[in-house]
């Protein structure tokens, strides 16, 4: 069953997008960063077919 008191965040979508440019602050910069993506998402950036 679904937890009764699990929600989504009304302002995840801000989140997404302040992480968004901080990556992309970051790869403008050429700095490294000490986090992990997926594989899809290394394509989506590539802009490589993403099965």
């Amino acid at each position: 069953t679904i937890n009764p008191s699990s929600h989504c965040n009304p302002n995840h979508l801000s989140y997404f997008k302040f992480v968004g440019r901080i990556v992309a602050k970051a790869v403008y910069d050429n700095r490294l960063l000490e986090c992990y993506f997926t594989r899809s998402f290394y394509k989506h950036i590539l802009g490589k077919s993403v099965r």
